[in-house]
């Protein structure tokens, strides 16, 4: 086991790249060294946000569970919908805001392909076509197959 304090980050590394879709490998390596749950990867980013990224449900909500922070990217790929709107109360300006690989709010609600929570944003002034890289809301849905998803978004302008 690893010391606190003392996490290498090639380990810290692993762990966030497990959190994109590996539970199994979350699971075992948090068990062993439970503060990984907040470290950061090289690549600014830490286990929970990489499961809401990917729209991995599984490993977000067992991240969160053990005491992951809640951001508003998190919360909508998840459809936390009442959160979302808490976060957007607080900051309005969180709705054109981007998150990990400055990916749009609007995405993380099109990778979990959370219609209702994508709505709210749309509303409240996000941009349906914003993303970089090519990584915009209507990519992030139709590479996880989320046909609804797509066809929501083409509807409302991407």
């Amino acid at each position: 086991m690893v010391q606190e304090g003392m996490l290498s980050q090639n380990i810290i590394d692993m762990f966030v790249g497990a959190a994109h879709g590996d539970f199994e490998r979350v699971k075992g390596m948090l068990e062993e060294d439970p503060g990984l749950l907040n470290a950061q990867a090289t690549w600014q980013e830490i286990a929970v946000e990489a499961a809401a990224q990917t729209g991995d449900e599984k490993i977000a909500h067992y991240l969160l569970e053990r005491g992951a922070p809640l951001d508003i990217y998190t919360a909508a790929s998840l459809g936390m919908e009442e959160e979302v709107r808490k976060f957007l109360e607080q900051e309005p300006e969180l709705v054109r805001s981007v998150g990990v690989h400055n990916l749009p709010v609007l995405y993380f609600a099109a990778v979990g392909g959370r219609i209702k929570t994508a709505e709210i944003l749309l509303e409240r002034g996000a941009d349906i076509n914003a993303g970089t890289g090519g990584n915009t809301p209507l990519h992030g849905a139709a590479w996880l197959g989320h046909t609804e998803m797509v066809r929501w978004l083409l509807k409302h302008g991407a």
